[in-house]
């Protein structure tokens, strides 16, 4: 890991914040609707923790909660939104400042949501290229984490609603930094923040709890007295979680934070999926990330090789973890979007086998494939994915979760959907099944 961000190297600076400034820039260009999908009913948690001191909506009109349909789930009586808490209450210093200025949230709840997606756009841009210039000081450095924000589902699936991953990401990235810092400096004293922001992600997104488990053992080869303080901390804020929820929710933990959608599908059918089928295969829409090792390298050696724990063992078992979800494909969504929790892990692995200048020089063949490989993950994820109604449409006519068999229709990928293939697509499925592709109800992501 070479060297840090330095605030004297203006340089670098200048480049970080060209950067974001792109990213906010397509953040706020994007066509494509993405707030009314399960995000919605985030801020109004938000809301209801400003003025009633509680997730609980027992106080909203049953016609307000009906706007926000099966998001809300009874819990012992009482109406909660199902989805995690942790965006909602990252949410209430916007919240509050929008009440403060006679805002409604609900008529404005799609402004706020990509108010915040911004927010966390820039943050996990910052993070990743302070990751990066850590890790390399050439052009890989700022090179790899810009292209994992474009060129991933990052952009798509973060870049313009209040996703539950867009802060879990956030906080991920903020632990893997201080590591990486710990590495470089092991007076540098991180145990605190690392506790916190292990705890953030899984508060904002449960899937991160693996996450957890293993950059507490990355850390603890580091240094065992840090690990250790860092799983205390870690454990002190998951026993007032626990408690919070025994006595708001009657039971040991919210809905969407226990384990039961660990059952049921096909994992092996979902595991291929999530990998290389035309809707939702990470190595389809971001190629780059497998084509890279064309370019072998030595792994790196500095301070062991621990932070193989969270490159390779952390997206594995995120990928067995997803892959065992009944709606493994994450429902009326673009892309692989239940695959970028574990991208800040990835992008260590990408920068750490990215080929310098002389190597791509050397290798023209095998740079050209990459290039071509960078060159679809960009229009794949940011520019369909943003830009691109019939991209969204895909996943309703026909009804992704009815027919999941379209997830592996190679003739009509959502990457290269049309008008014209929409309306192919809606024929031929009407002639197969005697009835119209489209039913004329909207239906909402299916989160995982």
């Amino acid at each position: 890991m070479q060297g840090g961000l330095h605030l004297t190297d203006s340089r670098r600076i200048l480049g970080i914040l060209l950067v974001i400034g792109l990213a906010l820039l397509v953040d706020g260009l994007a066509t494509v609707p993405t707030t009314g999908g399960d995000t919605y009913g985030t801020l109004l948690v938000a809301d209801s923790l400003i003025r009633y001191g509680s997730p609980s909506l027992e106080h909203y009109s049953s016609e307000t909660l009906a706007l926000f349909g099966s998001r809300i789930s009874q819990t012992h009586g009482l109406p909660f939104y199902y989805f995690p808490l942790g965006s909602s209450i990252l949410s209430v210093p916007i919240v509050g400042i929008a009440n403060t200025l006679g805002i409604d949230v609900i008529a404005e709840d799609a402004l706020l949501q990509r108010l915040m997606a911004a927010v966390s756009s820039a943050l996990t841009l910052f993070l990743m290229l302070r990751i990066g210039m850590r890790w390399r000081k050439d052009w890989g450095g700022w090179f790899v984490p810009s292209l994992f924000w474009f060129g991933t589902a990052l952009s798509t699936a973060t870049g313009t609603s209040l996703e539950s991953h867009n802060f879990a990401i956030v906080f991920a990235l903020l632990a893997i930094d201080h590591v990486l810092a710990m590495g470089e400096d092991r007076s540098f004293r991180v145990w605190g923040i690392i506790g916190i922001a292990l705890f953030c992600a899984y508060l904002t997104r449960p899937t991160f709890a693996v996450f957890a488990v293993y950059l507490l053992l990355w850390l603890f080869i580091l240094s065992r007295p840090m690990a250790i303080k860092a799983g205390i901390m870690l454990g002190f804020l998951l026993g007032c979680f626990v408690v919070m929820s025994l006595k708001i929710y009657g039971q040991i933990l919210p809905e969407y934070y226990l384990p039961k959608r660990l059952t049921g599908g096909q994992p092996l059918v979902a595991l291929i999926g999530n990998l290389v089928s035309p809707a939702r295969g990470v190595f389809v829409y971001s190629s780059f990330i497998l084509l890279v090792w064309l370019f072998p390298r030595a792994l790196r050696d500095q301070q062991g090789r621990g932070w193989l724990i969270i490159a390779l063992l952390w997206p594995l078992s995120h990928l067995l973890i997803i892959s065992r979800f009944p709606h493994w494909w994450g429902g009326h969504s673009y892309g692989p979007r239940l695959m970028i929790d574990c991208l800040p892990g990835l992008l260590l692995l990408t920068l750490n086998q990215w080929p310098s200048l002389s190597m791509t020089k050397s290798c023209k063949l095998r740079s050209l494939l990459l290039m071509t490989a960078i060159l679809f993950s960009l229009y794949a994820n940011f520019w369909q994915g943003m830009f691109n109604l019939y991209g969204a449409h895909w996943s309703n006519a026909p009804d992704i979760d009815e027919h999941p068999e379209y997830l592996f229709d190679w003739r009509y990928p959502p990457f290269f959907a049309s008008e014209n293939g929409h309306q192919r697509r809606a024929a031929e499925f009407m002639a197969k099944f005697h009835r119209p592709a489209w039913q004329g109800h909207q239906r909402f992501n299916s989160e995982q």
